[in-house]
């Protein structure tokens, strides 16, 4: 006898026992549904329940897949979102959450059009690198980033070689001020990012983790 799992849709899966007689053996089918090969069921259908997608009114943040949530218009109403910080590349990898999937959007918890398809990722699970999936994650960052707002990792930009070339820091004026796409390496290593001025950068890869240039994160 063996037992495998199938498919269940509330699930995902259910056990099988399966059977196999001797040749020429003669028993009646109803021998093996009798109460005694029955097994008591574990849980009740109704008290299975599936965390809370992105976008949805929760009364507390445990019950959001993200394990964070919101206040609404200052109405002490909760809702699902992602915490600065949040690697988007990582939290959609399909093989991390179901979330990217497109078939969980039919509540209208994210538009459809948001949604990544099969052919959008990676087959390690990753989102891929193109202009229309990261113009997706962006867009998603917008609606339920906690800051409505994201940006790229900053392991490498145009920094100032430390000591550089005559041997003196950034803080010298003139040449020895030149900046070279690099990989940090500094606490001074400062610029800007999408545009407008952000202080440290070696701060934003040490200790806010906004690390890799490819990623998109939760601003």
């Amino acid at each position: 006898c063996s037992v495998i799992g199938v498919h269940d849709s509330l699930k995902g899966q259910i056990p099988v026992g399966l059977v196999l007689l001797k040749d020429g053996a003669a028993i009646d089918e109803g021998y093996f549904r009798e109460d005694k090969f029955a097994v008591e069921q574990i849980f009740a259908a109704h008290e299975f329940k599936c965390c809370a997608k992105l976008g949805t009114e929760v009364d507390s943040a445990s019950r959001c897949c993200s394990n964070f949530s919101e206040e609404i218009n200052g109405d002490n109403k909760q809702r699902c979102a992602l915490p600065t910080g949040t690697n988007l590349m990582v939290y959609f990898n399909k093989y991390v959450s179901s979330e990217s999937a497109i078939e969980e959007y039919d509540t209208g918890a994210l538009d459809e059009d948001l949604a990544l398809l099969d052919s959008e990722f990676e087959p390690n699970g990753f989102p891929k690198q193109d202009a229309s999936v990261r113009g997706k994650l962006e867009e998603i960052g917008r609606k339920f980033c906690e800051s409505q707002g994201t940006r790229e990792g900053v392991a490498f930009a145009n920094y100032i070689p430390e000591p550089n070339r005559n041997g003196t820091f950034q803080q010298d004026p003139g040449e020895a001020f030149r900046e070279f796409y690099s990989i940090i390496d500094s606490p001074n290593d400062i610029a800007s990012v999408n545009g407008s001025f952000d202080g440290s950068y070696y701060n934003a890869f040490t200790t806010q983790n906004f690390k890799w240039n490819h990623h998109i994160y939760c601003q």
